[in-house]
């Protein structure tokens, strides 16, 4: 029988899941969210890389992939994969030490088949021999990948602190060696494996949707008795964490700034111990004056800080505060530990946090209002129920938790480029050596706790008046009048562009470093808040609680005008810093956050201006400011309206030249070293009209899940493959993108032009059934987007920023209907041709004379 309890936030208006268990054991969580345009599905099952047997490391990361390759009523071109990217959705799949989840986001109506394919294979997995050995180089690419990531390489090097026996010392990330496919006895622990851990009694589900709760009951009962029935395994503690082997370490990266890793070995731990360690880093992660964060800037020895866990299970926890050091911080670890210490200290003895307490609640409420259904599915997976304020078992847990964040308990991980020359091979090649705490030295400091979030309880005007920001559009929010809920979601987006003036480079991250505290802010009050550079323009966007987004706004537009005097020193120095920060990130994600300088490279002379307050203050009157807003109620539009009135810039249309380089292929090197090749490639629309839009949208369907298969499963090239329909800047078109270890950027290249020309087959090959469905999926995914405020308000601005009318949703849907396999042809041929030219972004040089080469 389903059980219902109240929130503890009923307030919020962010009603708990009913909970139930189905006859055959599954248990099952059910939120409906009136109103939503998506809705999503998360599987998790109580098992993971720790429940392998040893003999096999990797053998369930390697069950998660195959999943994914077909099933008894769906094969892989019809599998979930397949299913979700045709509809725009998303999907994906996670490994962890002791579980496994499996989820997926896509339009509403699209719920039932994503549900039906996912406990599909997960219960029917049909995986050729051929399929386990392609799939295996796949996880080959990961492994390489993962032996180069930070992350990765420190937590391999915690587990060589902690207690010998424990799991977490050993390698379970699977790798071409452990994952023995052609032998009897791993396909025999494969299938049992799979038959011990994926029935009904291991697995929990959640579903979330717009759909009535009794809509989603009856999905749960129909595709959850897929599952067998079974009892639960029992997943026994692991041995002791406990006594640690070493207590300081120092392991070698292969790029980016020092960092210094404080872990923490916690046991005996209450089950509140996850919104125990949640609300302990909103405190510690705080950017207000006179916190720990703050406190470690001003030094000039930390840029941020983050917490996670990298062990929990039964009890047990590896807590980890990773400290993003400065080029000239390494030799302050010492006055870092010993601050952190002071901090916990001065933060346990405070009277059990009320009025943190009550904070907290505000800041859960708000940001549970404003939460995808997937990130929704997500945080109740984690959660038997709300505990919004943090109340007495949450309180208890915490006291526990602080207890034992202590000294002996400590391992102090530095992670640099500094050659280290021991190695120990533990699946990874691990660079480490045992090194020694520095002393605290004697510094005092004096800590405060952050003032209340101004945020959190946003007043809107009473006053109507008329919009006076003439380059700013406002649109109402899907399927209202405008006058819009209490509680209604809206976004904004702003864009200064310059063009005769190229501001100095630095002062957008003095600008980024000033915004921090109020971004911060924003998001605890259910804002999401974004400022970024885009080739030779800034953009700033906010999405979330419509009501809060006028003083949000008001505050940032203080900030832009006079950053406090603290940014400029931060922010010259972030600056200096960036390329050392950003090459810890993954190859292509480097790629991928430089995409608009193909449009666009840096001014060298503006590269080498120091940022002044005089070079703002014309950075401003040089710049041309546009704006759209979606979603915000007439009441709140008065206080909008002079918050933007408040916003530095000139408001008056874009002048932004609209370049084109001359001839058809385009190449730039990043300039990035690297031991891997990434190539991104992409290729504008040829022209604005809707009808191009459209089909290049139905292109991008097309080739998706085609590209993923060839270059990814069948030539293995890597791990790292996407295809889709994207804006770069103020272009739309299709972005392929490829990083691999095994072959070089000229290659890439090659086998995505192979692919390109061996589609144009299947496309002349398309039949009046695959186009139907292929259409109606598109018209799907519009209309999703149209439903949602932020969907609705990404393709405005997209459609603002290119120029296009304000009917463009419906000239879009027009064209669809009439859209034929020829018309489909035609267009394919135009992109072969490259008529709108093709860009690559790469860390090489062009490999032919073919190229123009941009600067």
């Amino acid at each position: 029988m389903p059980t219902k309890s109240r929130s503890s936030c009923a307030d919020s208006h962010q009603a708990e899941p009913e909970q139930l268990v189905l006859a055959n054991g599954l248990k099952v969580k059910l939120l409906q969210v009136p109103g939503a345009a998506q809705a999503a599905a998360l599987v998790r099952v109580s098992a993971g890389s720790h429940d392998a047997p040893l003999a096999y490391p990797g053998l369930a990361h390697f069950l998660e992939h195959l999943l994914f390759l077909g099933s008894a009523q769906f094969a892989a071109e019809n599998g979930l994969l397949a299913y979700v990217r045709a509809c725009s959705g998303q999907v994906n799949a996670s490994t962890r030490e002791r579980s496994t989840d499996y989820f997926f986001e896509v339009p509403a109506s699209r719920l039932e088949g994503g549900l039906a394919r996912l406990c599909d294979m997960l219960v029917r997995p049909v995986v050729e021999p051929a399929a386990q050995l392609r799939e295996r180089e796949v996880l080959q690419a990961e492994f390489v990948a993962r032996g180069r990531d930070r992350d990765t390489l420190c937590d391999a090097a915690l587990g060589q602190a902690v207690a010998s026996g424990h799991p977490f010392t050993a390698f379970h990330a699977g790798n071409r060696d452990t994952l023995a496919v052609e032998q009897p006895l791993f396909q025999q622990a494969l299938q049992d494996f799979h038959r011990r851990f994926y029935h009904a009694g291991q697995i929990s589900l959640v579903l979330v949707g717009p759909q009535s709760l009794a809509e989603l009951r009856r999905l749960a009962q129909i595709q959850g008795a897929l599952l067998h029935p079974a009892l639960a395994v029992a997943q026994g503690a692991a041995p002791t964490l406990l006594p640690l082997r070493a207590q300081a370490l120092r392991v070698q990266v292969p790029a980016g700034l020092p960092q210094l890793s404080v872990c923490f070995a916690l046991e005996d731990l209450p089950a509140a111990f996850t919104s125990a360690v949640d609300f302990l880093g909103t405190w510690l992660c705080h950017e207000a004056g006179g916190g720990l964060l703050d406190t470690l800037r001003k030094c000039g020895w930390c840029d941020a800080l983050q917490v996670r866990l990298p062990y929990r299970h039964a009890g047990q926890a590896l807590l980890t505060i990773d400290f993003s050091l400065t080029e000239s911080a390494v030799c302050a670890r010492g006055a870092i530990r010993a601050a952190l210490l002071d901090w916990l200290a001065f933060f346990a003895g405070q009277d059990d946090w009320l009025v943190l307490r009550e904070e907290y609640a505000a800041i859960v409420r708000h940001q549970l209002g404003s939460l995808s259904p997937l990130a929704l599915a997500r945080y109740w997976s984690e959660r038997q129920q709300g505990d919004c304020g943090l109340g007495e078992e949450g309180v208890r847990a915490l006291r526990s938790l602080l207890a034992q964040l202590q000294p002996q308990r400590l391992i102090e991980l530095t992670s640099d480029t500094q050659e280290i020359a021991a190695q120990r091979l533990l699946g990874f090649t691990l660079r480490m050596a045992e090194d020694r705490q520095e002393a605290a030295g004697s510094a005092r400091w004096a800590w405060r706790l952050p003032a209340a979030n101004p945020f959190l309880q946003p007043q809107a005007s009473s006053a109507v008046a008329p919009p006076r920001f003439e380059t700013l559009h406002w649109l109402n929010a899907p399927g209202e009048s405008g006058t819009g809920a209490e509680r209604g979601q809206g976004t904004i987006y702003l864009r200064w562009s310059f063009a005769a003036y190229a501001p100095p480079s630095a002062l957008f991250e003095v600008l980024q470093v000033a915004l921090r505290p109020a971004v911060q802010l924003a998001l605890q009050a259910g804002l999401e808040v974004r400022f970024e550079r885009q080739g030779k323009a800034w953009q700033l966007q906010a999405s979330g609680a419509a009501l809060a987004l006028p003083s949000v706004l008001a505050g940032v537009a203080e900030l832009l005008r006079s950053p406090p005097e603290w940014a400029w020193s931060q922010g010259l120095r972030q600056y200096r810093e960036q390329a050392r920060r950003g090459a810890s990130e993954a190859l292509i994600r480097q790629l991928w956050q430089r995409l608009p300088e193909l449009f666009g490279a840096a001014d060298e002379a503006a590269e080498e201006e120091m940022p002044t307050l005089q070079a703002l203050v014309e950075c401003w009157r040089q710049s041309s400011l546009q704006g759209l807003a979606v979603g915000l109620p007439i009441e709140a539009r008065a206080a909008l309206d002079s918050a933007l009135w408040r916003m530095p810039g000139q408001a008056r249309a874009s002048t932004e030249p609209q370049l084109r380089p001359a001839g058809c292929y385009h190449w730039r090197d990043a300039g990035l070293a690297a031991s891997e090749s990434a190539l991104l490639l992409f290729c504008p629309l040829p022209d604005q009209r809707a009808a191009t839009e459209v089909a290049w949208r139905l292109l991008a369907l097309l080739l998706e899940s085609a590209f993923f298969q060839r270059l990814r499963s069948e030539l293995q090239l890597g791990y790292a493959v996407f295809c889709g329909f994207r804006q770069v800047g103020t272009r739309q078109g299709l972005l392929f993108a490829v990083q691999s270890p095994t072959v070089d950027a000229a290659e890439i290249l090659g086998h995505i032009e192979e692919f390109l020309a061996a589609q144009r087959e299947h496309i002349a090959a398309l039949d009046a059934a695959c186009l139907s469905e292929l259409r109606a999926s598109l018209q799907e995914h519009l209309r999703s987007q149209s439903a949602s405020v932020r969907g609705m308000a990404e393709h405005a601005w997209s459609a603002l920023l290119a120029g296009q009318a304000g009917d463009r949703p419906r000239r879009l849907q027009e064209k669809l209907q009439t859209m034929q396999r020829e018309d489909l042809l035609n267009h394919y041929q135009i992109l072969l041709e490259a008529a709108g030219g093709w860009f690559v972004l790469a860390n090489a040089a062009c490999p032919d004379g073919r190229w123009h080469i941009l600067d």
